[in-house]
């Protein structure tokens, strides 16, 4: 009986409660198998060691003092089976595992707020390191010194070398700079940057924390690479500005530390002069050709009489929205421009008839951007022609010397063909132009502006790494970015979609703080915006978002979701019944998918509300759904929930029915796939078979066995289970059956199942009357497990089967070994089994007429019982001894210790309620009264007799008839004495 006690208390212990949510598949399952904890000064470090490279993610709240690492397609597998971790440590307090749709939550309670993170693969074996350390704070840097550094004491120019013309630049420090108000780029050489336009026509030396000498300011300087055009100072900066006139650039950088010295080579090939318009200072001319070269100057400005007032009114009507006029007149300005050309355009063509050709591409784009065309091509061929037109001119404009300055345009008219593309959704192409600013135009506005539309493209496309990669460099570029606000939008937008909540949250945060309305007509950008809050658990936000789409989106493809929404806050909030509410609202306003899906959210919530009737509605709901819409997805989810909750409540039977009708109407469901389904089922048999076990009920475990033995118990997963129905088979006194099942559970049980095993095979064995097999089956028990928590059970039965086969002498000494070895104080919990052990004991010298011997074990059975003697609950073989103690003592002629043995018997229980107990004290007090009358004290024995005679409703009780007997017989014999005495 004790053992059945610990294996009882055993399997209340190891029992695990079936969640709604089954485990996952031994194949592709992550094992979460240990935890370490790291301790490095300040931080510390918790390791989860895994089976296989996990797939997490983590969502953060460090103001709750709260991480959660959710591993996907995951399960625990702890020596001790417990789900939480305590520490003792400053700043980590815990860490829960939960289960949730598959996936194992670690949550971790942090005891600061001021704590940071980072997360690591570990290197050796698979599994994760988390370090939390106290935020580390950086010191702002110092302000720069309100004085520069170093002062630009002199600039020298030399141009005698043929190759490159020579800047030196001389430096000096400022004395009433200090070491250490210097920051740190400028405890070395001072720094020198250069800059240089797009058209490489002008280049600027930048010069930081440096200041010029005043002296400097009148320096000129002129040469055939270059002229310097202006030094200017800001704040502590000083700008060099040089005019190029070679092509080709290039720069080399020299230093030289004693004097503090840079040298800048500027090397290029020359640009032609333009030798019409100059004329050389001496030169004579003809008469005739001063004469040509007037009538050209007469010729250019006719023409350019003509091209601006035809140019200004293409203006006026592109300002006015009159773009077909606008396009004719900037038509027509080019055809004046192009008019006197010539066909090989050997007289250049006019600036202003270049940008009108720009300006008829820019007219047709904003027409249609403004009127939302769609088909962008004639702007995209008006672009094109003015590109080819302008590069042919500049290259005959450089080849003559001279700069045509429209191709500074070229760069919008690329930008705007990309734009152009990607309207009309042809992001390949569009691509393709905003590549070639990038290459060829890189320092130009619209190619730090064509990252930004590429990174649109790209959210179009559904690229969402690319898109923000994209968008990264556009920020990194800009400057002073056109598109802040929606650049964070879109990438907090590619972050939810990437399912990377805690980034996408941070961007949202960002882009809500620079512009909260950009947004507002976005019902899809809304509608993710509140589902990253919701993830983040920032539920106040999240549904002010969802409210604000309903309210304004309210026919939407996503408002219909976001009703259900608000549902779920109030629900993750805590309020039932709010939820619930709202849950049927939704109901009533939309169509009959929504309907069921808020009919199923509501059953959810009534299924987890044990403590009522109500999860019977949501049973009822669930069973509602597939009949009446077995077409529909809700139907799917409906008969799985069915099936959970069944199991949950207890209803095992009727749960593994649904779930095989799930698995046979939806064989590909993820979860039936997985065998999460067939999972769920062997939870189910295991209550139903441990519901049967814990009540007796043998008759009816073995009848389910018998049923599901062929389809699932065969090669069941739960051993302690199989190990149940075994025991079952044994109580029945099917010890065959028994002996099979535990046979099979010896080949792959361990721990304490395998032990288990081991002591049922030996009951089973001793039950069917195969004592040599039971004997060395205990043997080899103790042998193989010498510290189990069953050793005094295991040793108490080997005496028992020594006892059967009358080898008392071997028995005696297996009793004796173990009452050697448990009856100590040190451990009273492993010292419960010696009051039985006595017991036994006393039995075995009774049965070999050792009476003497037979009593002191029955007494040292009472001495050693370290609880209550008279409690309802007290076993048996206490009760027993009681009695059995004084009656071995009368066998052994031991009066006097027999008597007083019987009166404590009889004061222990003489006011028990239990019948048989008060037969025993019966019997006791008739036995005091034969041992005093042996002992002389007839008047005592008669007494005691007339006691037990006077009693009532006893009169058939044989101990009443003999009390009466003796009572004769000694009252006859005083007479008899009494008259002798006479």
């Amino acid at each position: 009986m004790r053992f059945f006690r610990k294996y009882a208390t055993l399997l209340i212990v190891s029992f695990l409660i079936v969640a709604f949510v089954p485990s996952n598949a031994y194949s592709e399952t992550v094992i979460i198998k240990d935890i370490e904890l790291l301790r490095r000064g300040k931080q510390i470090g918790v390791i989860l060691v895994t089976s296989i490279k996990p797939d997490y993610q983590i969502t953060e709240n460090l103001a709750s003092q709260t991480l959660v690492v959710k591993f996907k397609n995951a399960r625990t597998s702890f020596a001790d089976g417990r789900m939480e971790r305590l520490f003792n440590d400053q700043q980590i307090s815990g860490i829960r595992f939960s289960e949730f749709d598959g996936e194992i939550w670690a949550q971790f309670k942090l005891q600061q707020k001021n704590l940071t993170y980072s997360v690591s693969a570990l290197t050796k074996k698979p599994g994760l390191q988390i370090d939390f350390r106290p935020a580390f704070e950086i010191q702002p840097l110092p302000d720069p010194p309100e004085d520069a550094v170093y002062q630009l004491s002199s600039l020298e120019f030399d141009s005698t070398n043929k190759s490159f013309t020579r800047l030196v630049l001389d430096f000096s420090k400022l004395d009433n700079i200090t070491r250490s108000t210097l920051v740190r780029e400028d405890k070395g050489p001072p720094r020198i940057f250069l800059l240089e336009d797009s058209r490489q026509t002008q280049l600027t030396i930048r010069l930081p924390n440096t200041l010029p000498r005043k002296e400097l300011n009148k320096i000129k300087f002129k040469d055939k690479r270059i002229n310097l055009l202006s030094i200017k100072t800001e704040l502590n900066q000083t700008f060099i500005q040089l005019i190029l006139k070679i092509k080709d650039i290039k720069v080399e950088r020299h230093y030289i530390s004693a004097p503090t010295r840079w040298l800048l080579d500027i090397q290029g090939s020359p640009i032609k002069e333009n030798m019409v318009e100059e004329v050389r200072e001496g030169e004579k001319l003809s008469a005739e050709e001063l004469s040509k070269i007037e009538e050209e100057k007469k010729a250019r400005r006719k023409r350019a009489s003509k091209i601006i007032p035809e140019y200004k009114l293409g203006e006026s009507a592109f300002r006015k929205r009159l773009y077909d006029k606008a396009v004719g007149h900037f038509r027509k300005a080019y055809a004046i421009g192009k008019e006197n050309a010539g066909e090989e355009f050997e007289d250049p063509l006019h600036p202003q008839a270049a940008k009108a050709l720009v300006r008829i591409g820019d007219t047709i784009y904003t027409m249609l951007e403004r009127r939302i065309g769609d088909n962008y091509h004639q702007a995209i061929e008006a672009y094109k022609t003015a590109i080819r037109i302008i590069k042919d001119e500049e290259k005959n404009a450089t080849n003559n010397g001279y700069k045509f300055e429209p191709a500074s345009l070229i760069p919008h008219a690329n930008f705007r063909i990309g734009r152009a593309y990607q309207k009309m959704e042809f992001h390949h192409e569009a691509d393709v132009y905003f590549n070639i600013l990038q290459q060829s135009y890189s320092n130009s506005m619209e190619a730090m502006e064509a990252s930004f539309w590429k990174g649109m493209s790209r959210i179009d496309q559904r690229q969402w790494e690319t898109a923000v990669i994209d968008f990264q460099e556009y920020l990194r570029s800009a400057p002073k970015p056109k598109y802040y606000a929606i650049t964070h939008y879109k990438m907090a937008q590619a972050f939810y979609r990437l399912k990377r909540y805690i980034t996408a949250k941070e961007f949202f945060d960002v882009a809500r703080s620079s512009d909260k309305l950009y947004p507002s007509n976005d019902p899809t950008l809304m509608f993710h915006m509140g589902e990253t809050y919701y993830e983040n658990a920032e539920y106040v936000t999240a549904r002010e978002i969802f409210k604000r789409l309903l309210r304004k989106f309210p026919n939407a493809d996503f408002s219909k979701l976001v009703a259900i929404r608000l549902g779920d806050f109030l629900r993750d909030e805590g309020k039932e019944d709010e939820a619930i509410q709202a849950y049927q609202n939704a109901i009533k306003s939309y169509s009959r998918e929504i309907a069921l899906v808020g009919k199923l959210r509501i059953a959810n919530i009534l299924a987890k509300r044990p403590y009522s009737d109500e999860y019977l509605e949501a049973i009822k709901v669930y069973e509602e759904i597939p009949n009446l819409y077995p077409e529909t997805p809700q139907a799917e989810e409906a008969l799985l929930r069915k099936g959970l909750t069944l199991t949950q409540y207890g209803f095992f039977t009727n749960a593994i029915s649904s779930l095989e009708e799930f698995m046979r109407k939806y064989p590909q469901n993820i979860y039936v796939k997985r065998k999460l389904i067939q999972e769920n089922i062997d939870e189910n048999l295991k209550g139903l078979i441990d519901s049967h076990f814990r009540k007796g009920n043998n008759f009816e475990l073995v009848s389910i066995y018998n049923d599901y033995k062929a389809k699932y118990l065969f090669n069941f997963r739960f051993d302690t289970t199989l190990f149940q129905t075994a025991a079952a088979h044994r109580n029945l006194s099917f010890y065959e059956e028994a002996l099979d099942i535990l046979s099979f559970l010896e080949t792959r049980s361990e721990g304490t199942v395998g032990e288990l095993v081991q002591m049922e095979k030996a009951i089973t064995l001793q039950l069917s009357n195969r004592l040599g097999d039971a004997r060395d089956t205990l043997a080899k028990f103790l042998q193989k497990y010498p510290e189990s928590p069953y050793d005094a059970e295991a040793r108490q039965l080997l005496a028992r089967i020594y006892r059967q086969q009358k080898s008392y002498s071997l028995a005696l000494l297996v009793y004796r070994q173990t009452l050697q070895k448990y009856n100590q104080k040190r451990n009273p919990l492993k010292a419960e089994i010696v009051p039985e052990l006595f017991f036994e004991l006393g039995e075995m010298h009774e049965e070999t007429g050792e009476f003497l011997d037979a009593g002191e074990a029955f007494i040292k059975a009472i001495a050693s019982y370290n609880h209550p003697i008279d409690h309802q609950d007290t076993p048996e073989y206490i009760v027993k001894s009681h009695f059995l103690g004084p009656e071995m003592h009368y066998k052994a002629q031991n009066y006097d210790v027999a008597l007083e043995s019987y009166k404590q018997a009889i004061r222990t229980y003489q006011k028990t309620e239990n019948e048989e107990i008060m037969e025993q004290v019966f019997w006791a007090r008739y036995q005091t009264g034969k041992i005093n009358a042996i002992n002389g004290d007839e008047n005592k024995a008669l007494n005691i007799y007339a006691e037990l005679m006077e009693m009532q409703d006893h009169e058939d009780k044989l101990w009443k008839k003999l009390a009466t007997e003796q009572h004769r017989s000694i009252t006859s014999k005083l007479s008899y004495d009494d008259y002798l005495n006479e």
